[in-house]
């Protein structure tokens, strides 16, 4: 009879987990934020519009009183799945999960973006932001950790050189390890000794190794630069030479056809002007500034009532005079008076309020993948 009741039991556990699994993920909003109880101010929905439009990496935020039962690492991994964060080209996708009620949050971070954001980066923005979450500051926190992503982004690149550094370096450490193996195989009855002499003898070798890296002269593979982190200082580099450097990279980041990180225009702080910007290049670059800003202008007009129309609380809002003060204290009264229930799903729309007419960015940039799990989790 026992026998009979454990083969009618085991089978529920295999299909426990299913159940649990089955979380009811809500439409993805146009602006990325899904706050239905309206915990969060317009000033989140504005640095995450500027984050998102700027940056390689899509961010997107999930704000509810409760998880249900369900964790805080299941709920925020079948989000970012469904919501498919991150762009097409870059796949590179964090979801910001946070349960009030339940006093849990989480950065999930997609495999893309876990290479510039580890688990313990995302602890620390997490831990960094626990005061404001427990004194009720939500916009503060998730401001707080929003700037945190953009700074550790920021750094992507020189921790994508590291790791292609010490890639390169890693067939070279293979002669040394024959080496001490050998010795070993003779001098096992010293292992500890020999394992400790190893380990010094390693770390002088890759000392000297990234002091010869360092130096000024050396043009081999691997060369590291000041400002590089494994970089050496080293009397080569005088001032002259690193200034030279600095102007050097601030040269190629103004090249007209440059594609990277951190392009330079010709209005932009630190540009360098460069045979690549040619005269009709520089006005029709300025002529499109121009342009944009004559955009903005007509779309700052009280009286304008297309498409994208900027008021003044938004970011590209041009002043002018067709905004009276009284315009003006009107249109701020009657934000106040939305702004109780501001972050509500619209039931006719389906789509997320944030107080403006223009949308962050389209729909069909969300196409990101590859959620393995990565990121961390906290409470407060």
């Amino acid at each position: 009879m026992k026998k009979l009741i454990l083969l009618l039991i085991i089978p529920l556990f295999f299909f426990m987990p299913l159940v649990a699994a089955n979380i009811a993920v809500p439409d993805r909003s146009l602006n990325g934020i899904y706050d239905p109880n309206g915990y969060l101010t317009t000033s989140v929905a504005e640095t995450l519009e500027s984050m998102n439009t700027g940056s390689e990496t899509q961010v997107g935020i999930y704000i509810v009183d409760t998880l249900d039962g369900s964790s805080i690492e299941e709920v925020a991994n079948e989000v970012a799945r469904k919501w498919k964060i991150g762009k097409q080209d870059s796949n590179s996708g964090i979801l910001i999960a946070i349960a009030i009620k339940d006093r849990k949050f989480r950065i999930e971070t997609s495999n893309e973006a876990a290479i510039w954001l580890p688990d313990s980066k995302a602890s620390s923005l997490l831990n960094d932001s626990k005061p404001y979450m427990k004194e009720g500051k939500y916009t503060d926190a998730l401001n707080r950790i929003l700037v945190g992503i953009s700074k550790a982004e920021s750094g992507k690149s020189e921790i994508i050189n590291k790791k292609e550094n010490k890639n390169t370096q890693l067939p070279k450490s293979l002669k040394y390890t024959a080496i001490i193996i050998a010795i070993l195989r003779i001098c096992f009855n010293y292992i500890p000794l020999f394992i400790l002499v190893y380990a010094l003898l390693a770390t002088c070798f890759d000392y000297l190794k990234r002091c010869r890296f360092s130096k000024y002269e050396y043009e081999g593979k691997g060369k590291l630069y000041p400002d590089f982190p494994n970089f050496v200082p080293n009397d080569t580099w005088t001032e002259e030479r690193k200034s030279d450097y600095k102007k050097n990279k601030r040269l190629i980041r103004s090249q007209f056809n440059y594609a990277g990180y951190n392009k330079l225009y010709p209005n932009s702080k630190g540009f360098l002007p460069n045979d690549t910007w040619t005269t009709l290049l520089i006005e029709a670059y300025y002529a499109e500034v121009e342009r944009k800003q004559l955009d903005r202008l007509n779309r700052s007009q009280y009286s304008y009532n297309g498409k994208g129309k900027l008021y003044p609380n938004d970011k590209d809002f041009v002043k002018n005079a067709s905004w009276t003060s009284e315009l003006k204290k009107s249109y701020y009264a009657s934000q106040r008076v939305q702004s109780s229930s501001y972050g509500r799903l619209d039931s006719s729309t389906s789509s997320y309020d944030t107080g403006s007419s223009s949308s962050s960015w389209s729909s069909d940039d969300w196409d990101g993948g590859g959620f393995d799990g990565g990121g961390s989790s906290d409470s407060w």
